[in-house]
């Protein structure tokens, strides 16, 4: 039960890290030197148990500003609690789901662990339904929690300094 509670304490934090982190406001979001692309990065963990839990993330980018990104985790974990992290993590994943711009998914992975997907389009998330979903798990003051552009350098800085990235 404790890798369950874990699951899903990745998952807030990955929801945290993807919801709009965002550092002071730029004077030129738009400038000439404009550029789009994509980067990959990739980390792994190894927790108290001797579980390993890899994660793989993919921003892509437009002009600076982060677009959209995706985290695939697949996370190790005692046979014995595997049925009952995923019905748990799945449900949760449901609720998540009703936010615009966000889409999790969870599946396992054999008979030792699970695999979650998150899906963030920063063009479409609504921080408000964010609140609504994690009601008073919500950290108001948590920087990650905005409705405005997320620039790429502001982005790996706040949330990418444990990835390698390509």
């Amino acid at each position: 039960m404790k890798k369950s509670l874990l699951s899903i304490l990745c998952l807030l934090v990955t929801i945290g890290m993807m919801t709009g982190c965002d550092s002071n406001e730029r004077k030129n979001e738009e400038n000439s030197d404009s550029f789009s692309g994509k980067l990959s990065c990739t980390r792994s963990e190894t927790d108290e148990d001797g579980y390993e839990t890899s994660y793989e993330m993919i921003v892509n980018y437009k002009n600076d500003k982060v677009t959209t990104v995706e985290e695939t985790s697949i996370a190790k974990m005692d046979r014995d609690v595997v049925d009952a992290s995923y019905t748990f993590t799945s449900l949760f994943a449901e609720v998540l789901n009703k936010i615009d711009g966000m889409k999790v998914t969870y599946s396992k992975e054999g008979e030792d662990a699970l695999k979650s997907i998150v899906k963030v389009d920063y063009s479409k998330i609504n921080v408000n339904q964010i609140k609504e979903a994690l009601g008073e798990s919500f950290d108001n003051t948590n920087a990650f929690y905005k409705n405005e552009a997320t620039f790429l350098e502001d982005f790996k800085k706040q949330n990418l300094t444990d990835y390698t990235c390509k």
